[in-house]
């Protein structure tokens, strides 16, 4: 089945930006206010799946919703794609990558992309981080550190 991924707010139509905060409202994934629209998931006209962003000085997260019914098709790990092309960039700024993860396929998902629950929120809730994350920020300061 044939997709495309339409990227970055400034690109989207009003009608997808729409689209894609609708998918959340019949989600039971929240997406916190903090979050911006980075890019749908398009099937035809139709937005199947969206993808949410947060950058701020310290840290980047990340929100992925998928319809319902189009689940199971793939449509999530595009997604999650392009949400790790974000976080390599966000990474090699020094941020950490700090997730709050509500879906077992996609904790599995992140624990083959080198991510790692560090706390459980639940029974099937988990907080990942990536660990590198934390070793280039380490070096990240050092090195500033030394220039001084």
């Amino acid at each position: 089945m044939p997709f495309n991924l339409a990227r970055y707010q400034s690109n989207l139509k009003q009608q997808e930006l729409t689209a894609g905060w609708d998918l959340v409202k019949k989600s039971p994934i929240h997406v916190g206010y903090d979050k911006e629209l980075l890019g749908v998931a398009k099937i035809g006209n139709q937005v199947v799946g969206s993808l949410f962003g947060s950058i701020d000085s310290k840290e980047f997260s990340f929100d992925i919703v998928v319809g319902i019914e189009w689940q199971g098709h793939g449509i999530g790990s595009l997604l999650l794609d392009q949400a790790l092309v974000e976080c390599r960039e966000q990474e090699r700024a020094g941020k950490k990558i700090h997730l709050f993860v509500v879906n077992q396929w996609m904790r599995d998902k992140l624990q083959t992309k080198g991510f790692q629950v560090i706390q459980n929120v639940g029974q099937k809730a988990w907080v990942m981080e990536k660990p590198e994350t934390h070793k280039r920020q380490e070096n990240h300061a050092r090195q500033k550190n030394n220039r001084t």
